[in-house]
């Protein structure tokens, strides 16, 4: 028999929140970092500004110098891409994503859609994403919303 853990209220991520080596940390008040080793490395820093979502990157004012797909607050205009190597890319590797499970090319993402302001009228935000081929494939969606 296994062992039976309560995982309530618990994000993908807070396994791999830290605020120092060897300390992990989901507490959104305090400032806290993506790592996949325990906290010795530090890949981004999760956003604690209660107007932006606590499972996104901290964001620098506009324009961003690294406009990733997951910062809290986006800047209109920049765009920003997915890719192995990046920490949306890390992400979706330590949470279960096979990146190496294409068989032909270099493992690649794609199809991704970004984010952008939801407005209304002829600024209305529509995204969304393409799966190719005919046989099965694993897909992970995140909206975030009020």
């Amino acid at each position: 028999m296994g062992i039976l853990y309560n995982f309530s209220g618990l994000m993908p991520n807070d396994p791999f929140s830290s605020s120092a080596p060897g300390q992990r940390n989901s507490d959104v008040a305090a400032a806290r970092y993506f790592s996949i080793d325990g906290g010795v490395t530090s890949i981004i820093y999760f956003n604690n500004d209660s107007n932006g979502s606590f499972a996104d990157w901290a964001s620098d004012a506009c324009p961003q110098a690294h406009p990733y797909v997951q910062n809290a607050f986006p800047c209109m205009g920049q765009f920003s891409d997915v890719s192995a190597t990046s920490p949306e890319g890390i992400d979706l590797d330590v949470i279960g994503y096979d990146l190496a499970q294409h068989q032909t090319g270099p493992p690649r993402l794609g199809n991704i859609s970004t984010r952008s302001f939801v407005q209304t009228g002829d600024n209305v935000m529509i995204g969304g994403f393409i799966v190719q081929g005919t046989g099965p494939k694993r897909v992970i969606i995140r909206a975030i919303g009020p």
